[in-house]
């Protein structure tokens, strides 16, 4: 890493991995911290290189695919294949401001409610969308679609 000493307590890797000025080379080693607060952090950070967001993509934590589903600047494609991880991505890839249409209408079919939940948040989905989850069986899902988008 060209010379750059990092500290080796967690919490001040976790500052430097959440910070979105912090430089693209210390995500990068930070990405691989056995920590996975740490990996998490860099996962949502905005500032974290595109091949970073993949690997973390595929980290064996759930909760590491969760940032970066969170993150805004993860990649469509990327998203895409999270929405067919575990639901807490999945309801992650529903938050995200990037999330395709395509993946928001998908999602707004999940089996589980929390996921239909964050899609019914999402201030990005389609006029389509919200009339079909208007009509959703649960009444949480039904309750944030009036709570968010009022028409």
């Amino acid at each position: 890493m060209s010379g750059i000493k990092l500290p080796k307590d967690w919490s001040s890797k976790l500052m430097l991995a959440e910070n979105i000025n912090t430089p693209k080379d210390v995500l990068e080693f930070l990405a691989k911290d056995e920590d996975y607060y740490v990996r998490s952090a860099v996962a949502e950070n905005p500032n974290a290189p595109l091949d970073v967001i993949k690997e973390l993509s595929e980290d064996n934590d759930y909760e590491i695919r969760a940032g970066v589903a969170r993150n805004p600047k993860t990649p469509k494609k990327i998203l895409e294949k999270l929405s067919e991880d575990d639901w807490w991505v999945r309801a992650n890839v529903a938050k995200n401001p990037n999330a395709s249409q395509k993946i928001l209408a998908k999602l707004s079919k999940d089996p589980y409610w929390k996921v239909r939940v964050e899609v019914a948040r999402n201030p990005s989905i389609s006029q389509k969308i919200i009339k079909k989850l208007k009509e959703d069986e649960d009444y949480y899902v039904r309750h944030e679609v009036e709570r968010h988008h009022k028409s």
